[in-house]
């Protein structure tokens, strides 16, 4: 029961995000890629946009996948989705920071159950598609990702308290490493590893510089899922993908090389108690 309980968390998380994507989806007409073209036309304007953007928008994905689609498209240059998509890391934080201390400070059942079921009636019986049906299933979305949440934190309490993880501890950094790495290739989410995490972190069940190595993996595959979004399209879209995957490879990398130091001055300069406020201080 707890794993199909932790694995409808990870259905329930998934679906809010489908639904959020296709509120704002739905929103991304003319008007949007034209702004989205004025307002790259600088390198830092571009950062400042992607940053800002994924962090409004709470998904890193879509981001993503818009400047892959206006990039075929000719919307936007290289170097322009280059420089959106190096903003897109930088907000996708946002997110980590809303997980790290909305979802594990309060009951999610009081923000979840409204949305779902007020919203929910709107996306069930309301036929036009104008902005109140896409901002319902963008709230509706959110509803469910709470829900999700709540699943997986209850799931992932309850596994620690059943059996014993113990023996976690004696694997080496590497191994969480690659766990973020797989876990979010399958998912296709790193949100979803980014939430597993928190949850194990909150229950006690890892430690905290096991945790930044999973989130460091997670980044990683993050780049993967773009590059499959890639395969088939036109060269200038595979280059992107590309060049987003070597720039997250790089800085992964390093990122994990400097994980000791990163996590004495996180615990002992920074001197910051709250594990998942720690993690999200570091979080890519």
């Amino acid at each position: 029961m707890i794993v199909l309980q932790l694995l409808s968390g990870v259905v329930f998380f998934l679906l809010g995000f489908r639904y959020i994507e296709e509120g704002i989806g739905s929103m991304t007409g003319r008007a949007f890629k034209l702004f989205l073209k004025k307002q790259t036309n600088h390198p830092l304007k571009a950062i400042l946009g992607g940053t800002l953007l994924t962090a409004l928008l709470q998904s890193s994905s879509l981001v993503n996948f818009l400047v892959l689609s206006f990039v075929g498209t000719g919307v936007l240059k290289m170097h322009q989705a280059l420089a959106v998509i190096l903003g897109n890391n930088l907000g996708s934080t946002v997110s980590n920071w809303i997980i790290a201390t909305v979802g594990f400070k309060i009951n999610l059942d009081i923000l979840s159950l409204p949305l779902i079921c007020f919203f929910g009636f709107i996306v069930l019986f309301y036929s036009r598609a104008n902005k109140i049906m896409h901002w319902s299933k963008l709230l509706f979305g959110m509803g469910f990702l709470f829900f999700g949440l709540e699943f997986i934190k209850t799931s992932v309490a309850g596994s620690l308290q059943t059996y014993d993880f113990s023996f976690l501890s004696q694997y080496r950094l590497i191994v969480f490493l690659g766990f973020g790495l797989v876990a979010t290739s399958l998912t296709q989410s790193s949100s979803v590893t980014i939430a597993l995490t928190l949850s194990a972190l909150n229950a006690d069940g890892i430690t905290l510089i096991a945790a930044m190595a999973i989130v460091l993996g997670s980044e990683v595959g993050t780049s993967l899922k773009l590059g499959l979004a890639a395969v088939g399209g036109p060269a200038i879209k595979k280059k992107v993908a590309l060049a987003n995957l070597v720039f997250n490879g790089v800085i992964t990398v390093l990122a994990f090389a400097l994980i000791q130091p990163s996590y004495h001055l996180i615990k002992s300069g920074m001197v910051i108690e709250d594990n998942l406020i720690a993690l999200a201080c570091i979080s890519p």
